[in-house]
């Protein structure tokens, strides 16, 4: 797979397709604004699988998001750890997931996804790694890598999954953001 290395203010939902897009933030502000510019240019729906250890800049990554799509406090994005959904109305609806606190898929089934999924909204989820492939045919994974200090590398990949298999969910990965 190629990889484009950017800038932060470079970076554009349109650019490269079959191409990884990969950005070294310096500062957990320079994270929010990369997540806020992104936010600033999105169309519903749409879905971001956020994935990194704890304490990466997940939450930071979701608010700038949802800063992005019209919220004006980043103060009012709080991590759903213990709601598991947070719901947020700005230009369009926007589901803010976590899944850290569940354990297995019984679990998650509860949260009823797939309607969540068919909406026009965007859906933010925090700790996708939990989270079956196949539960989202379409989604924006954001890997977010301690670095060290306050630097982390943020990668960007689209993810389809083709289900031309009869509904085996196949998986194909076709372009980034």
């Amino acid at each position: 797979m190629k990889e484009l290395e950017l800038a932060i203010d470079e970076v554009r939902l349109e650019l490269c397709a079959g191409a990884d897009l990969v950005i070294i933030s310096r500062s957990p502000q320079e994270t929010f604004e990369l997540a806020h510019r992104i936010g600033r240019d999105l169309t519903a729906p749409h879905v971001f699988l956020l994935q990194g250890d704890l304490g990466a800049g997940k939450t930071v990554f979701a608010k700038g998001l949802i800063c992005g799509l019209g919220l004006t406090d980043p103060n009012d994005v709080t991590s759903p750890t213990f709601t598991l959904i947070n719901q947020y109305e700005v230009r369009f609806r926007v589901y803010h997931v976590d899944l850290y606190r569940l354990e297995g898929m019984r679990e998650i089934q509860t949260l009823e996804l797939e309607e969540v999924f068919g909406e026009e909204a965007v859906t933010v989820i925090e700790w996708a790694q939990k989270l079956p492939p196949s539960l989202v045919s379409e989604a924006t994974e954001v890997r977010i890598e301690d670095l060290g200090g306050d630097s982390r590398r943020i990668r960007l990949h689209l993810r389809r999954i083709r289900t031309d298999d009869g509904g085996k969910g196949s998986q194909s990965r076709e372009g980034t953001i």
